[in-house]
């Protein structure tokens, strides 16, 4: 027997035949799940990255936004009056006007945050105290000049000279008071030797 000869191919069981198609049905099954979760993965991704844009655009044209208000303290004032006009069209005097406006404030806020006594930290509110000021309600507006609203109106009840004046408390006696002990004191006719 010199040539083998080849065993004779027995055809396939019927059971083992519904098995195998039943495990391509099942595999074509979850290859078909794996495709539509893929789509679905790639358009909630899509999704995903549209939203973010959004949400960062929005972000960046919000106003009061604080990393932009970050941003704004330490930006020089030609900075500052960009970020705010930014998407804007306005006249170039408009720019100058609020280039102007942001330019003292600077000014204003580096010397506020250099001064550290209560001397000059008045001097400094009595050259904003003013009665526009507070009738335009612009008081709060101060307060990143390092200018209380209380400090302001403690400054318009002292009076518009640009000299220091102490404050006076409440439980001091008034200068009439003091005058009126003083001269009882120095006359010389009084009840008692």
């Amino acid at each position: 027997m010199s040539g083998k000869r080849p065993l004779p191919v027995q055809p396939a069981s019927s059971a083992r035949a519904r098995g195998r198609s039943r495990v391509r049905r099942d595999r074509s099954k979850a290859y078909r799940r794996i495709a539509s979760l893929e789509t679905q993965l790639q358009e909630t991704k899509r999704l995903y990255d549209r939203y973010r844009k959004r949400c960062q655009r929005l972000q960046k044209s919000k106003p009061d936004n604080d990393a932009e208000n970050e941003q704004q303290i330490n930006a020089t004032p030609k900075t500052k009056t960009k970020l705010m006009l930014r998407n804007q069209r306005v006249s170039t005097n408009v720019k100058r006007t609020l280039l102007f406006h942001n330019t003292p404030l600077a000014a204003t806020q580096e010397r506020s945050r250099i001064t550290k006594t209560s001397t000059n930290k008045q001097l400094v509110s009595k050259v904003f105290a003013s009665k526009i000021i507070k009738k335009y309600r612009a008081l709060k507006c101060m307060t990143p000049l390092g200018i209380t609203p209380k400090r302001i109106a403690s400054s318009l009840k002292l009076g518009s000279s640009m000299v220091y004046e102490r404050a006076k408390h409440k439980n001091s006696l008034s200068e009439e008071t003091v005058l009126k002990v003083e001269q009882f004191y120095l006359r010389k006719v009084r009840s008692r030797p």
